[in-house]
């Protein structure tokens, strides 16, 4: 399945995912 999608949808998905993890860490350290 990975194999078949199109490399952009991969890297937006890492995207979304990498930065929703910085926004949980925002949340979590507001001084950081």
């Amino acid at each position: 399945m990975a194999g078949y999608l199109p490399f952009g949808k991969e890297l937006t998905c890492m995207l979304i995912t990498f930065f929703d993890l910085a926004w949980q860490l925002c949340i979590n350290f507001p001084y950081f």
